[in-house]
């Protein structure tokens, strides 16, 4: 059975025991992931499959996409690919939602529809990474070990490593606005030169978070 135009569903008239449905869904017609993304190109690809546990319906949901979004290291377009897959159920009442076993995610469908379009985007939305950023040897992104660089992380003898750090923070954390982002960037390099001049890992590690 082919999916109906509207994924707008009547939640007692779902089909059991059929083939997967296969969906394709434009990036722009996921407004809330839509809002978190560079950019709006890109088509989803989704899997959703039909069940019943106890009268409960379920759905066997799977999506992904290459999206675009803002490296916060080089401050740059990167592309990621966001991958979801979950079970959930279609739940009217606490009780129903308490009654779930602890790998299936609960779906209020107190009207007693369910949009397919909010289900696959809340998956896609759960795959976003908290701070997206380039790996760490992208050849794409070297602002990390040009920041570093500049305020002298790579130490030569007799200075101090960890005021380098606090300063390579200072500057990398103005340059993006991300705390997170700074820590992961500079502490990627900044902790393993510390340690090799004898810092402990506890004291290198809060240097960088400082």
């Amino acid at each position: 059975m082919p999916p109906p135009r509207s994924l707008l569903l009547d939640v007692d008239r779902l089909p059991v025991d059929d083939d997967p449905w296969v969906l394709e869904l434009p990036v722009t017609d996921l407004p809330r992931l839509a809002a978190s993304l560079a950019g709006r190109d890109g088509v989803v690809r989704a899997t959703v499959d039909f069940g019943r546990v106890d009268g409960v319906p379920r759905l066997n949901v799977g999506a992904d996409v290459e999206v675009t979004l803002i490296c916060q290291r080089c401050l740059q377009p990167m592309q990621v690919l966001l991958e979801g897959e979950s079970q959930v159920a279609l739940v009217e009442n606490l009780a129903q939602a308490d009654a779930l076993p602890e790998d299936v995610e609960p779906v209020w469908v107190e009207s007693r529809k369910v949009d397919l379009r909010e289900v696959v985007e809340e998956e896609l939305l759960l795959a976003l990474p908290l701070v997206p950023m380039h790996a760490a040897d992208d050849d794409e992104c070297d602002v990390a070990a040009d920041a570093a660089g500049a305020v002298g992380i790579s130490m030569v003898a007799g200075r101090s490593e960890g005021a380098a750090n606090v300063m390579a923070c200072s500057v990398f954390a103005a340059m993006c606005g991300s705390s997170p982002a700074t820590c992961s960037a500079i502490g990627s390099s900044g902790i393993p030169e510390m340690r090799k001049r004898g810092y402990s890992p506890a004291l290198a590690s809060g240097i960088i978070a400082a």
